[in-house]
């Protein structure tokens, strides 16, 4: 980890771009309901909706990355405490895999690591993301209903 990464997210009193509490996700399950179009296992939620990454947003260098907190169907952020220390853990944990990775997704071999000039422009990105994932996904479950018929 960058040694001065801690030192300047306490000076600007950054905390990364992740909900307040994690509560308002559904829990991963294990089930691996498709795959997305680059290569991502889709994992049910316990709500009967779908993951596959729940992209999260960190400064790092003076650049905004976003970056997979779910990896092999684990939601690190779910593995920790549902407080603020516990969102710390498992930022550090995935800006660790982030750095051990250069930037690249493990599981599928897609690179974060351009980053974006301000946390505004990382989040359009990963709200027009969602976007096209949350369209293929239905059409999946569609594919998958009508196979079944």
């Amino acid at each position: 980890m960058d040694k001065d990464y801690n030192a300047r997210r306490e000076l600007r009193g950054f905390l990364p771009k992740i909900p307040k509490s994690r509560r308002a996700f559904s829990p991963v399950t294990d089930f691996i309901r498709g795959m997305t179009s680059e290569g991502r296992n889709i994992y049910r939620n316990k709500d009967g909706t779908g993951t596959s990454e729940r992209l999260v947003s960190f400064e790092l260098d003076g650049r905004e990355y976003l970056y997979p907190s779910v990896f092999s169907g684990k939601d690190l952020f779910a593995l920790e405490p549902d407080t603020e220390a516990g969102r710390d853990v498992a930022i550090d944990k995935i800006i660790s895999i982030f750095q051990q990775n250069r930037g690249y997704d493990p599981e599928t071999n897609i690179y974060y690591g351009k980053g974006f000039s301000s946390p505004e422009k990382a989040e359009a990105f990963a709200k027009e993301r969602s976007k096209r994932h949350r369209k293929y996904q239905l059409s999946d479950l569609l594919e998958v209903i009508k196979s079944s018929q």
